[in-house]
């Protein structure tokens, strides 16, 4: 009988690392419950990375945004004149919260106590999509680790001036989970009248639904274009109904209602003011998720399939056109978070599951140590994880 003796390598430390963190980490993932698990967690990594509420003095302050949404609440079909160039100013068709509202007769406190719950409910999405992409519960603590960092984690607990642009973030990243058409058509639809940037970004939600259940269309052979592809592509058919109605109702609002949208604080004169803070603020939107992104990117042109790179770089040009015009940067590129999902699932659907996993380790490990800043006219700064310790520890020292 012949045999054979196979030499077996030994595993590098980063290796028996990431098999050590599994090992850690799956003793708290069993059962049903595991994904609240994994929502405590990165909450308490949102809590202990940002500090949330810490400026929740300055709600109700003279120039928070709460004033306007209650306004525009009480009168919805009478624009709102704002101050030209102000933020304000730029929320004229901003219409799906201040009709919840009116519908609901809330409060400005009742609207922030909603938009800490979508803060929950964004995590609590995320854990829902990557698990199902991944199909492991170790990756999946992993990507929450470096996504607890970016801008759209924790602008929900962080905003206390009135810009809800956490119910936004939550709408068009439902827009990648649900299936049912009707479902797709409603959050598109409540995206776009959130705000026009998240309008932009649904391009990315028909992006994935054009991909998600055809597996890889190409330019010769578009399956929207038969009769199989329609049935498989009708959330992408309601992607377009949403831009088709919204234009319509728009139109509307300001040929028979004199709605305008003010441009005052947009273009080139305010990329004068903020074209040194732009490189830093589009990276801390995402931070290392940026590195998911970008493999993403490689994977596309590695099989050549030049219709999906041909449309995420139509979608990410746009992005950072829309950037370079306006102040607030992190708010503005957050609104592409379908882009993230798509990443992941280019991730999970062409690289072995061990590579994802030690990828998505050393992406986490470094996102902890990796200053957070946002910028919305003004730079601010949140230290890394490890500074806020040695703080705390001095402190109770």
């Amino acid at each position: 009988m012949h045999t054979t003796t196979e030499r077996v390598l030994p595993m590098s430390w980063p290796d028996r690392a990431v098999e050590r963190v599994a090992a850690l980490l799956e003793t708290h993932l069993t059962g049903a419950h595991w994904p609240l698990n994994v929502l405590l967690y990165s909450l308490t990594l949102v809590f202990v990375t940002t500090t949330p509420f810490f400026n929740l003095h300055y709600f109700g302050a003279p120039d928070s945004s709460w004033d306007t949404l209650l306004q525009q609440a009480s009168a919805l079909l009478v624009p709102y004149r704002g101050v030209p160039g102000s933020h304000d100013a730029n929320k004229v068709f901003r219409l799906a919260i201040p009709a919840f509202i009116k519908l609901f007769n809330l409060t400005a406190m009742q609207v922030f106590i909603g938009q800490v719950m979508c803060g929950v409910l964004i995590l609590w999405v995320m854990i829902r999509i990557t698990f199902a992409i991944l199909q492991d519960k170790v990756s999946t603590v992993l990507f929450m680790t470096s996504f607890a960092t970016c801008y759209c984690s924790y602008s929900a607990f962080y905003d206390v001036f009135g810009r809800i642009d956490a119910f936004g973030y939550l709408f068009i990243l439902l827009s990648v989970y649900v299936r049912k058409p009707a479902l797709v058509f409603l959050f598109c639809f409540l995206t776009a009248w959130s705000d026009e940037r998240g309008l932009i970004n649904t391009f990315f939600t028909a992006v994935y639904w054009l991909y998600a259940d055809t597996g890889r269309p190409t330019v010769t052979e578009n399956r929207l274009l038969t009769f199989a592809g329609l049935r498989a592509n009708k959330q992408v058919l309601t992607v377009l109904a949403s831009w088709m109605s919204y234009f319509f109702i728009r139109w509307i609002l300001a040929h028979y209602y004199g709605f305008q949208t003010e441009t005052g604080g947009v273009g080139a004169s305010q990329f004068s003011i903020t074209r040194q803070f732009i490189p830093l603020a589009v990276f801390s939107t995402y931070g290392l998720v940026w590195g998911i992104l970008l493999i993403a990117f490689a994977l596309v042109i590695a099989r050549r399939d030049w219709l999906m790179a041909g449309l995420l770089a139509l979608g990410m040009t746009v992005n950072f056109a829309v950037v370079v015009m306006i102040a607030d940067i992190n708010r503005s590129l957050a609104y592409s978070l379908p882009l993230v999902v798509i990443s992941l699932a280019l991730l999970g659907q062409n690289l072995p599951g061990h590579h994802v996993r030690k990828y998505l380790f050393v992406l986490a490990v470094f996102s902890l140590m990796i200053p957070i800043y946002d910028f919305d006219s003004h730079l601010h700064y949140h230290p890394t994880l490890p500074v806020r310790l040695v703080s705390l520890l001095a402190g109770v020292a």
